[in-house]
C-alpha cells in the first residue's frame, strides 16, 4: 500500500501578451467663442472644421465639432469654480421718495367695549299664541299582578331536530414498539487535506495538497 501522485487541479500558467501599438496624437481645441445653447449652435454654425469650439452659456459646457460623425458634441463642464465673494461696495446715495402704496387690508375687529346702563323698563306686551305640545311624560307605576292562568294543553311533536357537529378527536394512541436495527452501510471514500506527501490511511482514501494542487490516491 503507498501513496502515488494522480494528477494537480491547478492549470499551467499561459505567456505575457504582446505589446500594443502607440496611439494616434490628439487634435487641439480652438474655442471659436460662446453660444446660448446647442441648439442655436447648431442652426448657427451647422458645420465646423475638427477642432472647432463653443461655450454653451446656459450650462457652462463646451461643444466640439467631430468631424467623424459630422456633429457637434458636448464634451461637458469646463467652467471654473466660483470665485471669492468681493469687499462690500460704498453705501450709494439716498434714492428719491418712491410712489404712494396701495391701500392696507382691513384691521382686525377690537375688542368689545364696556356693557352699559340698564334701560328703563318697556310697557307689557300682548299675550302670546298658545305653545306647541309638551313632551310626553314619565311611564306610570306598574300595577298588581293578576291570578296564575289555567295550565294549557300538550302541544303537537316538534320535527326532528338537525343532525350535531362532530365529536372531538379521540386521544392518540400508545407509541409501538421499536423497529430491529437496520444494516451496515458501506464504507465511504475518505478525503482529507494534506501538506506535502500523506501518510498512514486506508487503502482506496484521497488526499488533496491545496497550497501545490497535489491530488494523492492510496492504493
Amino acid at each position: 500500500m503507498a501513496w502515488t501522485k494522480a494528477g494537480n487541479i491547478k492549470g499551467a500558467t499561459g505567456p505575457k501578451g504582446d505589446t500594443g501599438a502607440p496611439g494616434a496624437n490628439g487634435t487641439g481645441v480652438s474655442i471659436k467663442g460662446s453660444v446660448a445653447d446647442m441648439e442655436t449652435l447648431q442652426s448657427t454654425h451647422p458645420t465646423g472644421e475638427p477642432g472647432d469650439a463653443y461655450i454653451l452659456q446656459d450650462s457652462g459646457h463646451m461643444a466640439v465639432w467631430d468631424d467623424e460623425g459630422s456633429t457637434w458634441v458636448d464634451v461637458g463642464q469646463i467652467k471654473g469654480d466660483t470665485g471669492a465673494t468681493g469687499p462690500k461696495g460704498d453705501t450709494g446715495a439716498k434714492g428719491d421718495t418712491g410712489a404712494q402704496g396701495p391701500q392696507g387690508p382691513k384691521g382686525e375687529t377690537g375688542d368689545t367695549g364696556a356693557k352699559g346702563d340698564t334701560g328703563d323698563a318697556g310697557v307689557k306686551g300682548d299675550t302670546g299664541a298658545q305653545g306647541p305640545q309638551g313632551p310626553k311624560g314619565d311611564t306610570g307605576v306598574q300595577g298588581v299582578q293578576g291570578q296564575q292562568g289555567l295550565k294549557g294543553d300538550t302541544g303537537a311533536t316538534g320535527p326532528k331536530g338537525d343532525t350535531g357537529a362532530a365529536g372531538a378527536t379521540g386521544a392518540t394512541g400508545a407509541t409501538g414498539p421499536k423497529g430491529d436495527k437496520g444494516d451496515t452501510g458501506a464504507a465511504g471514500t475518505k478525503v482529507t487535506l494534506v501538506s506535502g506527501t500523506p501518510t498512514g490511511g486506508s487503502v482506496g482514501d484521497i488526499a488533496i495538497d491545496p497550497t501545490t494542487g497535489d491530488i494523492w490516491q492510496n492504493e
